[in-house]
């Protein structure tokens, strides 16, 4: 069977499977999203960053006329991201990731999607070609009351920052990591201990936060360059798949919403699917009397226009924007994914 053929036949049953979860209390469902955008540069040449490749006189030639078609393209998948909400509403918190300044961001949401009332958080990293993570909320249901970013050094050289932020809702709080960490452009290997790095910090920073507020409601994605069996996820974060979730797990449990078997991931890497984007939560997210995780609701999410097709449907690829210093004019190399929170509290 063709991958695209999967696709069209998985799209279906994900909206069978969780139509049942958002029957109720729509009011109180909370959808959020974590996607890798591929390098969302401006056309300017910041002398501060390595940017010069990702101007209309660097190597990739982008243009404002090409910025202007990324952009639209990822408005028609948050726009198709839309139509999955119980209310038909844009998700209330988006995440994404090699964004290079805010400015982009509030371009894409109110220039073009033309949205009221979302806001960005946003800090500029360490990143050498200075891509960032932001985060999108929808400011008429949350309020931000926190966002850090938490370094991380390997051989006196820093990593990309975790970006942290805490929203409230009604009062309740419900606190969020975005995560890039580092590729695997050297071998996995090679950049593995960089990757461990980064989950020692972030379990660090998750563990002092319920020291301090044990019933906090947690949640955690990112693209994370690696699977969710690899080390630095499975034992490093200790992030243990949902499905072995069980009321006797210890109180700091991580559970991983997309450690099963899917055919697909959200990113191809040496030709075969890696589930590299994931969300993971905190245990207290299953029997909360704040926010609770909708079960079954983890979802990858992609449309046939967001691959790049051989004649007859087959599936060569992602439709990226570029392939190298070839401009393909797609969306992005990683698929976007999302899960469903039902606030609970009175």
């Amino acid at each position: 069977m063709t991958l695209f053929k999967i696709v069209l036949i998985l799209c279906p049953f994900i909206l069978i499977f969780t139509q049942p979860l958002m029957a109720q209390h729509h009011d109180r469902v909370f959808q959020i999203v974590w996607w890798n955008v591929e390098n969302l540069f401006d056309t300017a040449n910041d002398p501060l960053t390595n940017d010069g490749d990702f101007t209309p006189e660097g190597s990739k030639n982008w243009t404002r006329k090409r910025l202007d078609h990324k952009l639209n393209q990822l408005a028609k998948v948050i726009n198709d991201i839309k139509a999955s909400h119980p209310q038909k509403q844009y998700p209330e918190i988006f995440g994404f990731c090699e964004v290079e300044h805010p400015e982009l961001l509030k371009r894409l949401f109110t220039d073009i999607l033309k949205t009221s009332g979302y806001k960005i958080a946003y800090r500029h990293s360490s990143d050498p070609r200075g891509i960032d993570i932001g985060f999108v909320y929808n400011a008429k249901r949350l309020k931000l009351i926190e966002c850090v970013q938490i370094p991380y050094v390997v051989d006196g050289k820093t990593g990309r920052e975790i970006m942290f932020v805490k929203f409230s809702h009604h009062n309740v709080d419900l606190a969020i990591y975005g995560n890039h960490w580092p590729s695997r452009r050297m071998s996995r290997n090679r950049t593995e201990r960089w990757r461990i790095a980064a989950a020692q910090a972030l379990k660090r920073h998750v563990d002092s936060l319920i020291q301090t507020d044990p019933a906090l409601d947690i949640l955690i994605m990112g693209d994370f360059n690696d699977e969710p069996h690899n080390t630095s996820l499975s034992k490093t974060l200790n992030a243990a798949p949902y499905f072995q979730w069980k009321d006797q797990l210890p109180p700091n449990t991580l559970l991983n919403c997309f450690d099963h078997h899917s055919p697909i991931g959200t990113y191809i890497f040496q030709n075969h699917w890696k589930t590299f984007d994931q969300i993971i939560i905190h245990k207290n997210l299953t029997n909360s009397s704040r926010f609770e995780y909708v079960m079954g609701s983890a979802s990858i999410f992609y449309k046939p226009y967001m691959f790049e097709l051989m004649k007859g449907g087959r599936v060569l690829g992602m439709l990226k924007t570029y392939n190298g210093n070839i401009y393909k004019g797609g969306i992005s190399d990683h698929l976007p994914v999302s899960i469903m929170l039902r606030y609970i509290h009175p």
